[in-house]
């Protein structure tokens, strides 16, 4: 019933077969695969619109400042610098130590603020040094305002 050349055939069967197993594999892989470089794309992109948000935020408390610095000689709103208050010492000094009282959660505030804004200031810096940074924020920019 079966010829001399049977053990041939089952070769090429078994070829044929783990052709087809090696091409299936590949496409499935392919599939995950791709389905995986589309959530990695999606979860960027949402990491990069959610860091968009602090920049542009840093970006307007940089040129706020500078506007106020250019209109007004400061940078901070509410900071003033001490002012040298003429006559003798004796009589200012209850009203300052009241003043001290009272203005602390100012300072305390005012050392927030400047935090802050050394924080966004530090940000856009590095967003300025690096071209690549640049175009991804002009980039970024045109796609919010195409919106």
């Amino acid at each position: 019933m079966w010829s001399s050349s049977t053990p041939r055939v089952y070769r090429s069967w078994v070829r044929i077969q783990n052709k087809f197993r090696g091409w299936k594999g590949r496409k499935e892989f392919m599939l995950i695969w791709q389905k995986i470089v589309k959530i990695q794309a999606h979860v960027r992109g949402h990491q990069v619109r959610k860091n968009y948000r602090k920049v542009v935020w840093s970006v307007g408390i940089v040129e706020k400042v500078i506007l106020r610095w250019r209109r007004k000689g400061r940078g901070l709103r509410g900071f003033q610098p001490e002012k040298q208050l003429e006559g003798p010492s004796w009589q200012i000094q209850p009203a300052k130590a009241e003043a001290e009282d009272e203005y602390d959660f100012l300072k305390d505030g005012r050392k927030q603020a400047t935090g802050r804004l050394d924080r966004a200031l530090a940000r856009v810096r590095s967003m300025n040094q690096y071209p690549e940074a640049r175009d991804q924020y002009r980039r970024l920019q045109a796609c919010v305002n195409s919106l």
